[in-house]
């Protein structure tokens, strides 16, 4: 479980509430979710389907309104890329013209194009006659995640009235960001009775290692780093510890910053390139200027295996790519080197 989400259970520890309580956060790639049973103080992972501490925070849709969620649409990025939604946390409460919308449009290229809906202010995500808000999008995510709650908590009456929870939010978030989630809660008939910033929680999680090693009065300062898929956040904080015996100590917030165009995603981006580069030459294709369906497929599979390449060469030299039948029976091969990865990235 992520730093975030467990600082936030510890911060539950305090509510006065009764019940069960949830703690969700909504990342690029990933949705995660921890429980809180107020009676007895037990804090719990929820695990998806397939017994994972994380799934996707993907929405996709076989028909128009049947949505299909997690591990389950991530084929439909390739099989169906014009109607599943990733990415979502990034749109809420953004207007048309914000230029976040354009750069979520570049890098993740899918074939939906975004609208003008004038009366909310905002951008919507369309697909052919059907459009959706973020929100919207947002709010299935959300009831996905309390349908794994309740899973979680068994067939029970009491599992049946899980609707409280807190949300965490990147730091970066604006007044109306912050409202769109809330309001993304509301859609999914939950009851949000807080929210928590991601650094700040994951502050408050180092912290309490920190407090039950230290010895007398200390004053430590620290830095956190966070580097999300498509952001990066950085935490300046101070600590305070062995003031009093009830107590933890004092955590204190000294500046938090970040950049929300700067993550994880860039190395997948250059691999993805460089991919497309050599798909071109190899074939004479150029897959992003085509335009069609097959061709989104095509880019999302070479997507999906630049973040696989990615991660396989933090513990390898040399992986070798093949996909078969990636466009118009051509395949793509060919083996990829962690000294390369270096020379894509080493202006990132």
């Amino acid at each position: 479980m992520g730093m975030p989400l467990l600082a936030t259970l510890l911060l539950l520890l305090c509510w006065s509430g009764h019940g069960a309580l949830f703690a969700v956060d909504v990342g690029s790639q990933f949705l995660k979710i921890a429980l809180l049973n107020r009676p007895t103080g037990k804090l719990q992972i929820v695990l998806d389907d397939g017994a994972n501490r994380k799934t996707p925070a993907t929405v996709g849709f076989w028909e128009e309104d049947e949505p299909v969620f997690g591990t389950g649409a991530i084929p439909l990025l390739s099989l169906r890329p014009h109607t599943t939604f990733m990415n979502i946390h990034q749109l809420l409460g953004l207007p048309f013209e914000h230029r976040m919308i354009d750069h979520v449009r570049n890098v993740l290229q899918f074939p939906y194009a975004f609208g003008n809906n004038t009366a909310r202010g905002t951008g919507d995500l369309s697909s052919g006659n059907t459009s959706r808000h973020a929100e919207e999008i947002m709010a299935l995510l959300l009831q996905h995640a309390q349908q794994l709650v309740q899973e979680h908590a068994g067939p029970s009456d009491a599992a049946a009235s899980i609707k409280q929870c807190v949300l965490v939010v990147p730091a970066y978030y604006s007044i109306l960001q912050r409202k769109a989630l809330v309001q993304a809660a509301k859609l999914a008939k939950l009851q949000p009775i807080g929210l928590i910033h991601r650094t700040t929680a994951a502050a408050v999680q180092y912290s309490t290692q920190l407090a039950a090693s230290a010895k007398g009065k200390q004053l430590q300062t620290f830095v956190l780093v966070d580097v999300g898929d498509f952001s990066t956040e950085i935490g300046i904080f101070r600590l305070q510890t062995g003031y009093t015996t009830a107590s933890l100590g004092t955590l204190t917030t000294k500046a938090i910053t970040w950049h929300t165009e700067v993550g994880g995603s860039m190395y997948d981006r250059a691999i993805g390139t460089y991919f497309l580069e050599q798909f071109r030459e190899q074939t004479g294709v150029a897959l992003e200027d085509d335009g069609t369906l097959d061709s989104w497929r095509a880019l999302r599979r070479l997507a999906a295996e630049a973040k696989s390449v990615k991660e396989k060469l933090s513990a390898n030299t040399v992986i070798p790519v093949v996909i078969e039948g990636l466009y118009e029976k051509n395949d793509f091969r060919l083996n990829f080197t962690r000294s390369l990865l270096e020379d894509l990235t080493q202006n990132l």
